[in-house]
């Protein structure tokens, strides 16, 4: 410890040292302490070190040592004594870090390459058709996504059907198929489906179908519902988010406002949704408030971000 040459260790020593009142300590701990300090004072070269010891100092009553050439700045060491004995501590800034942000649309892209390697047999179990069309969706292959739901819709498995009718409904208002798209959510509006999915997809159908008034007006309408819980505020701004991306291309001002909404339903949900939930619905609405704001000044590229 006496010869450690961690600046964390030693300005804790001495930190800690500092709650041990004077009269408990021996003349010969006195003695020991008080050398230790003092060398650390006027040798270490990191000002955590020599704060800390100068701290122990004072609290003990015991005057500071001069350290040789303390009013002058020394190569390598992080303090100095200026010209009215103020000590000047050098603070060095954090070494640059990289945060990488998680993809969302990673595990989908994992999936749709691990479907390759199933038999025939897997494959045709409509679990795996199930996964793998949601997959085509998240990442933007809505064609594909539509011939696997297709060929789920007759095989009339009640425990999946919710979910091909969600997602059929979701590619078929995306491809501008309204008709199609309307009455697909009107046979999944039919089925045993919390009451907060009603709106989250009627929402995003007038979205994707350009209607924009109308899916505000409803965004807006059901924002308003006493009766909302955690969980129902969580999937609005789901709705929100993904009416973003509906809206981003050809009028990015109503998506900056749809974005607004979202991030307004996601503060009520945030007591309940799990953090991965509000990671992934943040991902979605700042990049593509990002694009959105890209776009206003002049561009007119799709959004990449999202299938």
């Amino acid at each position: 410890m006496i010869n450690s040459d961690s600046p964390a260790l030693r300005s804790g020593v001495c930190l800690g040292a500092g709650q041990i009142a004077v009269a408990k300590l021996s003349d010969a701990d006195m003695e020991l302490w008080q050398g230790l300090a003092s060398r650390w004072f006027v040798e270490e070269e990191d000002n955590t070190t020599h704060s800390a010891a100068g701290w122990l100092l004072r609290r003990w009553g015991i005057a500071e040592p001069k350290a040789t050439e303390s009013d002058k700045i020394v190569s390598g060491r992080d303090w100095f004594v200026n010209s009215v004995g103020a000590t000047m501590l050098k603070i060095r800034g954090l070494e640059p870090t990289t945060v990488k942000m998680v993809d969302p649309m990673e595990k989908y892209r994992k999936q749709l390459a691990d479907f390759s390697n199933l038999s025939k047999e897997e494959l045709d179990k409509p679990e795996s058709r199930m996964t793998r069309a949601e997959a085509h969706y998240q990442v933007g292959n809505i064609e594909s996504a539509l011939e696997d739901l297709d060929w789920l819709l007759p095989k009339g498995n009640n425990e999946i059907l919710a979910n091909v009718l969600m997602y059929r409904t979701l590619v078929l208002s995306r491809m501008g198929k309204t008709d199609e798209a309307k009455i697909s959510l009107s046979k999944y509006l039919e089925q045993k489906i919390p009451k907060s999915y009603a709106p989250y997809m009627q929402i995003q159908l007038l979205a994707w179908l350009g209607d924009y008034a109308e899916a505000t007006r409803q965004l807006e309408l059901a924002i308003l519902d006493p009766f909302n819980d955690a969980e129902a505020h969580y999937n609005l701004a789901c709705a929100g988010s993904l009416c973003v991306k509906a809206a981003l291309a050809k009028n990015p001002e109503h998506a900056e406002y749809f974005a607004n909404l979202a991030m307004q339903n996601l503060q009520n949900s945030s007591a309940k949704a799990t953090k991965a939930k509000i990671s992934f619905i943040l991902i979605r609405i700042l990049k593509v408030s990002a694009i959105a704001r890209v776009l206003q000044h002049g561009s007119t590229a799709e959004s990449p971000c999202f299938g």
